[in-house]
């Protein structure tokens, strides 16, 4: 019976100390070794970026993107013709910023999210997120895309929409 408490103030805690106020996590949560994986990733996401914004008209701001999906990312962006501004460069005012996050949800089962702000005022835009699985040594996609749209005050909570695509 005390173990029981015991889990259920542990999870109590982990959920009050997820809700502080601290930066959310962005970046590559995978191992290097998955490069063919990451470069599929990063091809993928970029198509979608393209189909939500005109890359000749948008310029991107791409924050921490050292890491092998960040590079391939990049790389792909720019081959589609968008105007990739790294950290440290200073942004157009009609550039807008990702944020991704690439991560694991179990085994042979990941998972892509894009945050998408405008650069000068972080007005949140957009969220879009994928699955992906590994299926007999392949990675794929493992459903659509989502697309969550910020509500009409620019936030994420409340009033938004999501759509697949």
């Amino acid at each position: 019976m005390r173990l029981t408490q015991l889990h259920i103030l542990a999870l109590l805690f982990a959920a009050i100390t997820s809700c502080s106020s601290g930066p959310p996590l962005y970046g590559n949560f995978l191992e290097r070794g998955s490069l063919q994986a990451q470069s599929f990733f990063a091809l993928d996401s970029a198509a979608q970026l393209r189909r939500a914004y005109a890359p000749a008209s948008m310029p991107l701001v791409l924050q921490d993107a050292s890491d092998p999906f960040g590079q391939a990312l990049v790389t792909r962006l720019r081959r589609m013709g968008f105007a990739v501004v790294e950290d440290g460069a200073p942004a157009p005012p009609n550039a807008i910023t990702v944020r991704y996050v690439v991560d694991t949800i179990e085994a042979d089962l990941y998972r892509v999210s894009l945050v998408i702000w405008r650069a000068r005022d972080s007005a949140f835009l957009s969220r879009m997120n994928r699955a992906y699985s590994k299926q007999a040594g392949v990675v794929g996609p493992a459903g659509p895309w989502t697309r969550q749209i910020a509500d009409e005050q620019g936030g994420e909570k409340g009033g938004s929409a999501w759509t697949t695509n």
